[in-house]
């Protein structure tokens, strides 16, 4: 059980009625209420604390306790009401009161004297009745009537004892009022007293020192009051109240009102009284007052309204849209934007007091998925719990963000308050912006830049991939580390101490630094260095951009050298060499071989660069020298030059742009080498070309001749030997000599071969010449490949046939049928020759092209050879005695490109070979143009 509900559970328990309260302020009336956090059982069956509202406030106003002796109904029990103040509650009390004997009033005191002076005449005993000074007012004489003495005796004894009670009350009343000067004088507040017989004014002096008067400058009159009273509050104050307390229809008042300070400042008052004394006839006397200075809490408030009304507006123009509701989910504040947002043809003011429980269920169609967005409401309404930062899609591709901020006050639901912000742009620049950070983030990772971060103290929090690479250190290796303990290795410290320094001045430079890495590898950094600093302008440490120079020092070093070599080379070379200005004709540099060959000192053609035109011959002289002038960015030129000795040289020069490292150009570089020898040689091999193409022309026309010299006596050759072979063949009984049928059988072979000699002479020839013509046809390349086989390689001696295997849907090709027949018959009859097993012809249709592959598993081709495979009358080395011409795959790639493809070859040797045709289909680009 908590320490909350055991509290509770004792309170119910007492006799005593107790409450807590707390303040509920409302922005729109300015008004505060006070509403129940717990109240016992005991006065939840007496009375509600409401009907003390106004005294509820002023304790809280004023932090002040208030009790008031009471009688409540129905009972008309007596009780006493103590209110208090503790810290942002208040504490209602109830406490029941016992009957007891009545105190003493003056109206009994003066029966009481009435009868003893109606008894005291007759009474034996002589009475006094003293006033305070002590002296007796009225003396009795005793008469002789003894009867009555014991009367006066009894009555004497009464009389001492309401004395001694009238005492006792008196002391204890100049107690209480000395305790309530002394609760008054500690307390802020002023109290004032007005008799209402005699007009009197009684101030205290916290009142003049709140405004800071002296007696005399402000007296206890009720016109120094006047005086002082703001002019707008005084037609606004009740003046009748006096009167209603004189006529006793009145016992208390509050009212609010404002007197000018010493200073000229007014201060707001709260003046609460109420009747405190009464004349001995019964009649009002006089009315005590207590005086708040609530001048701060009007400022407060004042405040509090002109921030209310600020908030107003603010809400009013914030490009968010806002909706709040109460606990009944009505409307209390609505925004333009909000209408804005959801097409709301509506203004605020309209909306305002309007039922929103519907809202949801009416706006959904404006949300990419309706039924979600009803059920997410729903269930923030349910949990309340604040929300924040929560994205919606709409159907139309835009994006809200919702915030949800339920409202409680003293721990009670009281409504909750709706945001919506239309982040559409946002989020497409938080996309881009992401993308950008990702791309720079990818690029500073990635490039050959190092980034290093430090702190004031030189320790590392942050560096890239690229650092890592060139330190040879890993990143974990680097971060929280001393920079210069883990790169310097002892070196150069004082130069980094005072870069450091300088940075915290706001330095920023570049410098070199040599340094080793990890590895030990001697490096080069060139290290531009800069101030870090932090949001507030303070410098945090520094940042260093990295670049690994160590090839640009290398290079500088080998350009040193090769600027050595240069000069070496440059002025021991026999050619011309020289560097002259990009647009200017100024010759930067010529080398020493200039003034040997044209006889022209090199410092004369400084002073003047056109000199060098005068050992060019007067042939070639002005396009030299228009050649020379011209801002063309390169030049090619031959021409003739004299020497000294007046012999003729030919001279060929080049001239090309000298560009920097970016690639602008500089300078013209320019080299003249003497060609004289070559121009002669080109002479001679010009006429040498000329001979051979004319022998060239007489072996063609030799070849030809030959060809159809030889056919004829070769034919005769062949019917000699058929009709040899035709006697061999006659009826039995005719001689037939065994020798006689070889011989005319080697006969048919050798004529066989030289005829296919003979024929594949005469194709290369026609090839060369460019006599071979296509006839291009649309072919059915598979078609084709089957009466090939059928035609030629179906009937063998030996059993072997063609295995044909097509791959992909066919389409036709355009191609020369002979050539093509020509080339797969070449190539099929050399697998049947090179191999004893069955060769595989495969046709595979590819996008836009076809392949034909010749393949057999017989001798291979020696890898070294491959390369001379097509050349004419080659054949490999590992052939032996296979008889063959070496032409066959010299024709067939001829004729290949002749189609507008290509023959490949893959062959290992001792496994087999795969000729591959590659052609272009009917849709295909012919590139032959046939």
């Amino acid at each position: 059980m908590s320490i909350h509900t055991r509290l509770e559970r004792w309170l119910d328990t007492l006799d005593q009625g107790v409450a807590f309260l707390k303040p509920v302020f409302n922005p729109d009336t300015h008004t505060t209420s006070f509403q129940c956090q717990y109240v016992n059982t005991a006065l939840a069956s007496w009375t509600s604390p409401k009907q003390w509202n106004e005294q509820l406030q002023t304790v809280f106003d004023t932090g002040q306790p208030w009790e008031q002796i009471l009688q409540l109904p129905p009972t008309n029990r007596w009780f006493q009401l103590r209110l208090t103040r503790l810290d942002d509650e208040l504490v209602f009390s109830l406490q029941p009161q016992l009957s007891g004997i009545d105190t003493p009033t003056a109206g009994t005191l003066q029966q009481t004297d009435q009868v003893l002076q109606a008894v005291s005449p007759t009474s034996p005993t002589g009475l006094a009745l003293l006033p305070p000074g002590g002296q007796p007012e009225t003396i009795f004489q005793p008469t002789v009537e003894d009867g009555l003495s014991q009367e006066v005796e009894q009555l004497r004894a009464e009389k001492r004892q309401l004395e001694a009670v009238i005492r006792q009350q008196q002391e204890e009343i100049a107690q209480q009022q000395q305790r309530c000067q002394v609760a008054l004088e500690s307390v802020s507040d002023a109290t004032w007293e007005y008799n209402l017989r005699t007009g009197e004014v009684l101030r205290s002096a916290r009142f003049r020192e709140i405004l800071g008067y002296t007696l005399d400058e402000f007296p206890d009159t009720m016109e120094a009051w006047e005086d002082r009273l703001y002019p707008g509050d005084r037609e606004a104050l009740p003046w009748h109240v006096l009167d209603a307390y004189r006529s006793a229809t009145r016992d208390s008042h509050s009212v609010a009102y404002r007197i000018r300070a010493k200073d000229g400042t007014y201060k707001h008052f709260l003046d609460r009284g109420r009747l405190w004394q009464w004349s001995a006839d019964g009649k009002p006397l006089l009315i005590v007052s207590t005086i708040t200075d609530m001048t701060n809490q009007k400022t407060m408030e004042e405040t509090l309204r002109l921030d209310a009304n600020r908030q107003r507006n603010l809400i009013a123009n914030l490009q968010e849209g806002i909706l709040f509701e109460d606990e009944q989910r009505t409307i209390v504040l609505v925004n333009q934007h909000f209408c804005d947002l959801f097409a709301i043809p509506a203004t605020p003011d309209q909306l305002r007091g309007m039922d929103c429980s519907g809202m949801a269920e009416q706006s959904k169609h404006y949300f990419k998925e309706p039924a979600v967005f009803v059920d997410r409401v729903a269930h923030l309404l349910l949990e309340q719990k604040p929300v924040t930062g929560e994205e919606l899609e709409l159907a139309d591709g835009r994006i809200f963000e919702r915030d949800y901020v339920p409202i409680f006050m003293d721990g009670v639901y009281a409504g909750h308050l709706w945001k919506y912000a239309d982040i559409t742009s946002r989020k497409r620049n938080e996309a881009l912006a992401m993308y950008q950070k990702e791309k720079y983030q990818r690029i500073i990772e990635n490039m050959n830049l190092g980034l290093l971060e430090v702190d004031r103290d030189d320790r590392i929090v942050y560096t890239n991939q690229s650092f890592c690479d060139m330190s040879g250190y890993a990143y974990d290796e680097l971060v929280g580390n001393i920079a210069k303990d883990m790169l310097l290795n002892g070196q150069h410290l004082d130069v980094m101490s005072e870069k450091n320094n300088s940075r915290l001045t706001g330095a920023m430079d570049a410098y070199e630094l040599a340094i080793n890495n990890k590895r030990g590898e001697a490096k080069w950094w060139l290290i531009s260095g800069a101030p870090l600093y932090a949001d507030t302008g303070e410098v945090i440490g520094s940042t260093g951009v990295v670049l690994d120079i160590t090839r640009q020092k290398q290079l500088e070093s080998e350009l040193r050298e090769s600027e050595q070599r240069f000069r070496e080379i440059a002025e021991n070379v026999d050619e011309l060499f020289w560097i002259r200005d990009l647009h200017a004709p100024k010759f930067l540099y010529m080398n020493p071989t200039f003034e040997r060959f044209s006889g022209i000192r090199v410092e004369e053609l400084y002073r003047n660069p056109l000199r060098f035109a005068d050992f060019v011959h007067q042939d070639d002289r002005a396009a030299v020298l228009a050649a020379f002038l011209s801002d063309e960015p390169g030049m090619n030129a031959t021409f003739r030059v004299v020497n000294p000795e007046g012999t003729i040289h030919w001279v060929r020069a080049k001239v090309v742009l000298l560009t920097d490292e970016t690639g602008v150009p500089r300078r013209r570089l320019g080299v003249a080498s003497d060609i004289t020898a070559v121009i002669e040689n080109e002479h001679i091999l010009e006429a040498s070309l000329a001979r051979e193409r004319e022998l060239n022309g007489l072996k063609s026309q030799f070849i030809a001749t030959a060809s159809h010299q030889f056919r004829t006596p070769l034919m005769a050759i062949t019917s000699s030997a058929e009709l040899i072979r035709y006697y061999s063949a006659l009826p039995t009984g005719t001689l037939k000599p065994p020798l006689f049928l070889k011989q005319a059988e080697a006969i048919l072979k050798q004529v066989s071969w030289l005829e296919e000699l003979m024929t594949d002479t005469l194709t290369l020839s026609k090839i060369e010449e460019g006599k071979v013509t296509l006839r291009r046809e649309e072919l059915d390349v598979v078609g084709l490949c089957q009466t090939l086989i059928g035609d030629t390689f179906s009937e063998r001696s030996d059993g072997r046939q063609v295995d044909l295997v097509v791959v992909g849907s066919p389409v036709s090709v355009r191609a020369d049928r002979t050539l093509l027949s020509h080339v797969l018959q070449n190539l099929l009859s050399n697998a049947f020759k090179y191999a004893a097993t069955n060769p595989q012809l495969t046709v595979q249709y590819d996008p836009g092209r076809v392949m034909l592959a010749v393949e057999d598993k017989g001798i291979g081709i020696p890898a070294n050879e491959l390369p001379l495979l097509f050349g004419k009358f080659f054949r490999a080395s590992n052939v032996h005695s296979i008889q063959g011409s070496g032409l066959g795959l010299a024709i067939c790639r001829e004729y290949v490109q002749l189609l507008g493809g290509t023959l490949e070859v893959a062959s290992t040797e001792g496994v087999g070979t795969t000729f591959r045709i590659l052609l272009q289909t009917s849709g295909g680009t012919d590139s032959s143009g046939g």
